[in-house]
């Protein structure tokens, strides 16, 4: 299973270049996940983990 770390501005685009075996990513405090890019997130099953600000 694939883990990756998102940052910035998230976009459906991000979402569909993310491995076919991932099911989790991690996300900076200040990333912005756009509503297309969660709708996929959603539909691919992989969920989003906020790292907390240091």
């Amino acid at each position: 299973m694939a883990t990756a770390l998102l940052r910035g501005t998230v976009t459906e685009r991000d979402v569909k270049a993310l491995p076919e075996n991932c099911r989790q990513v991690g996300a900076e405090p200040r990333t912005v996940i756009t509503p297309l890019a969660r709708d996929a997130l959603r539909q691919r099953g992989i969920t989003v983990h906020k790292s907390k600000e240091t």
